[in-house]
């Protein structure tokens, strides 16, 4: 028997990179704790750190408006700006506090981070910022400011 399984049974591990050299648990509980099975969450993202002029040019909008829809285990739709919805995994990342949250689509991952619950109910959260990685574009996009709101099913 492996000694992480001696240590931590019944729950997934994941050792991941961080950009600067560290490292951050990963763990599988994201749909409990931030995304019910079933729930909707509104996330708009704000405060594009790129240029207006350049943005308006490619994009014609600065930040962007998620969609996730929570399927459970993880994993549920995404859509990006009102477009087709993809399936997605979603993971948090924990050190200390607060969040960080990645969603990750066959065509993009996107990371918030500093994301902080606003209510006691955890219906509404913010967070400090946020990295968009298209696998068709080689710059990422990012910005300073973004919300969630999530509508859980029994609302």
């Amino acid at each position: 028997m492996r000694p992480a399984s001696l240590l931590l049974p019944g729950i997934l591990l994941a050792l991941s990179a961080c950009g600067r050299g560290g490292a951050t648990l990963e763990t599988d509980n994201v749909q409990a704790e931030w995304f019910p099975n079933g729930s909707r969450t509104s996330i708009v993202l704000e405060g594009e750190t790129e240029p207006a002029p350049a943005r308006e040019i490619q994009r014609g909008v600065s930040g962007m408006t998620l969609l996730y829809h929570s399927l459970g285990d993880g994993r549920g739709t995404l859509s990006v700006n009102g477009a087709i919805p993809e399936t997605a995994a979603v993971t948090s990342q924990k050190g200390a506090s607060p969040t960080a949250l990645h969603f990750k689509t066959s065509t993009r991952e996107i990371i918030l981070s500093g994301v902080r619950r606003l209510d006691t109910e955890g219906k509404t959260a913010s967070l400090d910022s946020w990295r968009c990685q298209e696998r068709k574009t080689p710059l990422p996009r990012t910005g300073t400011a973004g919300t969630m709101t999530t509508e859980t099913p029994d609302q």
